[in-house]
């Protein structure tokens, strides 16, 4: 069995102020180009709260194109 998969947009963000005195980097956009991929994640990407994104178990997040829409 061959699994093939398509990579529709690679989308970073730098961490900024988001409310009170937290920051977040969840308004990712889609950037041009190869992104070089380290043990923490995108070059060019951030995580504002590493406590519970990045780092070298979740340092890319994949989303299905099909669950859009839901």
């Amino acid at each position: 069995m061959t699994m093939t998969s398509h990579i529709l947009s690679i989308n970073c963000a730098k961490a900024v102020p988001f409310r009170k005195d937290e920051s977040s980097a969840i308004a990712k956009h889609p950037v041009e180009g190869r992104r070089r991929v380290g043990l923490t994640g995108l070059m060019g990407d951030e995580q504002a709260d590493l406590s519970v994104h990045g780092g070298p178990d979740k340092a890319i997040h994949h989303y299905p194109h099909g669950h859009y829409a839901w």
